[in-house]
């Protein structure tokens, strides 16, 4: 299907992975594929790892909540969240699903309306 009926998160997966299908033959290098999710929620702004729950790749709905602290130095950052390998473009894609069906809900539209999604592809590259 077009790019245009996919969204810009799927558009943006596929793309990279046809990118390092390219790249990866044109120069010999190797890359590496890692997929973080985080939902920042509510006026509370509680920050959770939405792939936290995948064990074995397996998802146990056990989902972790990262802290936010503040340092004088660095200001305002946030605990780590988990970074998942994904091999193929239907790995990544299931990530994305799984973060989606993660995501925390309400009713309550001052909640929606303060809620964010970060899903990050992490890109490394190795010979």
């Amino acid at each position: 299907s077009s790019s245009l009926s996919l969204g810009i998160i799927p558009t943006a997966i596929s793309w990279l992975y046809q990118l390092i299908s390219e790249r990866s033959t044109q120069t010999g290098m190797g890359y590496c594929v890692k997929i973080s999710a985080v939902q920042v929620f509510g006026r509370q702004e509680v920050v959770t790892d939405l792939l936290s729950g995948l064990v074995g790749g397996q998802f146990d709905d056990s989902i972790k909540t990262l802290k936010v602290t503040y340092d004088p130095l660095r200001g305002p950052f946030m605990e780590q969240p988990i970074e998942l390998r994904a091999l193929s473009i239907e790995q990544a894609a299931y990530y994305l699903d799984t973060a989606i069906k993660s995501k925390t809900t309400s009713e309550i539209k001052e909640d929606w309306r303060n809620s964010h999604f970060i899903f990050t592809l992490h890109l490394y590259h190795y010979k």
